[in-house]
């Protein structure tokens, strides 16, 4: 009956919570629904992230775009790709949408990514997601709230599509 009270929780306890979040989530959630968790989340992220990247986020993102094309494995690519939907997540400039971004991304990392079945060999050089990071960073760069939203609309929809196609 005193209101609410804030507590500064130790930064290892509140790691320690986002692993455990992303271990016991990771356990019932599948990997359509981490797809319609990212459906709900990233768009979001990339708008914000138009608004408030600082030129150092702009020079890292163009930087993965680079990378990931010339990725030697499936695995470089899988963490360049993590990196760069980490970034747009740290320049939205919201600290708690970055952290719902962690537990989102963790969980995918484990019900998406290691479920797949890929070559040893990286991405192919018409892989869909190279166009698609290029507008959501295109976006971005331009200030356009609206045309990152749709841009990483786009690319989710496409990465579920042919998610699904798989099975």
């Amino acid at each position: 009956g005193r209101g609410t009270f804030l507590a500064k929780l130790p930064k290892a306890a509140g790691n320690a919570g986002i692993e455990a979040a992303i271990s016991a989530l990771s356990q019932t959630t599948g990997p359509v629904e981490s797809m319609q968790a990212r459906q709900a989340l990233e768009p979001e992220l990339a708008a914000l992230a138009a608004m408030h990247a600082t030129p150092a986020q702009l020079r890292e993102l163009r930087r993965l775009c680079q990378a990931m094309p010339v990725a030697s494995s499936w695995s470089s690519y899988e963490n360049l790709d993590s990196q760069f939907h980490e970034t747009i997540a740290a320049a939205s400039g919201n600290t708690l949408l970055q952290s719902m971004h962690r537990i989102v991304n963790g969980v995918r990392l484990v019900v998406v990514w290691r479920k797949l079945d890929t070559p040893d060999r990286g991405p192919e050089t018409d892989y869909h997601s190279f166009a698609e990071h290029d507008a959501i960073l295109a976006g971005i760069e331009r200030r356009k709230p609206e045309e990152a939203r749709q841009a990483m609309l786009r690319h989710l929809n496409s990465t579920l599509a042919a998610m699904i196609s798989r099975h």
